[in-house]
């Protein structure tokens, strides 16, 4: 598709291509190619995480959030969203927020 042009503007799911790096692979290609892009992440959970890993890593634009999982922690102040600093992905998700909103 990018050799063809037909993407402008590329959304790559970290969650549904296996991850970060495989995730990485596409930013590459859409830089070999001039088109924009940003994860697709209208997750709450790892999806999310991953995304704003990725984008903090690419300096693509920042996400604006109604509700998350991990509370204040990623709610964007001032137009951005602090990058997660703990291990793995960097935060666990709330158990009050699963206990009240899970199935």
């Amino acid at each position: 598709m990018f050799e063809a042009g037909a993407v402008d503007f590329a959304q790559p799911s970290p969650a549904k291509l296996g991850g970060i790096s495989e995730t990485r692979k596409v930013f590459a290609l859409a830089e070999a190619y001039n088109v924009r892009l940003a994860p697709h992440t209208p997750y709450f959970g790892p999806g999310l995480l991953a995304g704003l890993q990725l984008n903090a890593a690419h300096a693509s634009d920042m996400l604006d959030l109604e509700t998350t999982l991990y509370g204040d922690a990623i709610l964007p102040s001032d137009g951005r969203i602090a990058i997660p600093r703990g291990p793995g992905l960097g935060y666990d998700p709330d158990p009050a927020v699963i206990a009240a909103y899970g199935r």
